[in-house]
């Protein structure tokens, strides 16, 4: 995050300050891609509103 935050990450630097409001753990970079995907998708964006309710 501190990377983001300072302007060192070219894709977020425009869009600082970023706040972490959701965060997962996954054993292998694989699944966390996959799931980075998925939650982009209009399914995964529902599911992620949800997940944010409770």
């Amino acid at each position: 995050m501190q990377e983001h935050n300072t302007g060192h990450v070219r894709s977020t630097a425009l869009r600082r300050p970023l706040t972490l409001i959701y965060a997962e753990n996954y054993d292998d970079k694989y699944e966390a891609f996959r799931m980075e995907r998925f939650y982009k998708t209009a399914k995964g964006k529902r599911i992620l509103k949800l997940k944010l309710k409770e």
